[in-house]
């Protein structure tokens, strides 16, 4: 799986046909973007905001999926970060269906 941070200005053909040849070398890739692009939504693809004052994180402003983390009391039991929730669309970083 790729993150690609696409911060330069591409188009919609240009973005896809990058992702085609991600794809042909069996690589799946979900492009980011800090400002909104024509082609987020068309390609798999996530808005971000960067951090605003007093605010450490970067914020996932538009995407397919939000996932909402709860601690996990039970250190012993559990490694990762904690439990959560899948909000949203399926947490997978999918095409969108055309028109959306």
């Amino acid at each position: 799986m790729a993150w690609e941070a696409q911060l330069s200005p591409i188009t919609v053909d240009e973005i896809t046909q990058r992702t085609a040849r991600f794809a042909k070398d069996a690589v799946r890739v979900c492009w980011v973007a800090a400002k909104l692009r024509p082609w987020v939504g068309e390609e798999p693809s996530i808005h971000v905001r960067p951090p605003s004052e007093g605010e450490p994180n970067w914020t996932v402003a538009g995407g397919l999926a939000r996932f909402t983390v709860d601690t996990c009391d039970e250190d012993f039991l559990c490694r990762s970060i904690g439990h959560g929730e899948w909000h949203g669309r399926a947490p997978t970083c999918a095409r969108s269906p055309p028109g959306r």
